[in-house]
């Protein structure tokens, strides 16, 4: 069993905390702040952006490199319950009053397809499904093209920046 490294908790403590006061600069400002998104202006929000997130996928990427090494079906169960349930869990939570709406009304279809939209568009946890998926595509990619492991990185980060950061690549033209 490996030693903990009490440097990545403090360093991921720290990167939660400014998670939250990332947050309530963006909301705490009232309605018109946050719809005339002038928060996008402000420094202190501005600098929290620029690197809070690279960094929890950073240290994530490096935490999974040991968790790679195991065998790949044990890898994907693991992780599937170590994030994919929570994430599924929360979603379901959060909107037992809409279902039970749904339910009320005889509409089972409406659930499952606002249970899907939820877990793939609109999600607030949305840094864990991009996580997921990132987990998921390395421990196949590592296994199709073993010798080939820094091009691997690349792909990955490029498929992954489309999906999560689409203003990145699609941008309209005035």
């Amino acid at each position: 069993m490996c030693k903990r490294d009490f440097k990545l908790d403090l360093a991921k403590g720290f990167l939660i905390v400014l998670v939250v006061l990332g947050h309530c600069v963006q909301y705490s400002f009232g309605p018109e702040w946050l719809i005339s998104e002038k928060f996008f202006k402000d420094v202190i929000f501005k600098t929290i952006y620029s690197f809070h997130m690279p960094l929890f996928m950073l240290i994530s990427g490096y935490l999974f490199y040991n968790s790679n090494q195991k065998e790949f079906r044990h890898l994907i169960i693991s992780k599937l319950k170590a994030i994919g349930i929570p994430i599924l869990s929360y979603i379901f939570l959060c909107n037992m009053i809409l279902y039970s709406f749904f339910l009320r009304h005889g509409n089972v279809i409406g659930i499952i397809e606002h249970y899907c939209k939820s877990v793939f568009f609109g999600m607030t946890l949305w840094f864990l499904l991009s996580l997921l998926l990132m987990i998921l595509t390395v421990a196949i990619l590592t296994r199709i093209f073993k010798k080939k492991i820094f091009i691997t990185y690349c792909n990955v980060y490029h498929f992954h920046s489309k999906f999560t950061c689409p203003r990145l690549y699609y941008t309209k033209c005035s």
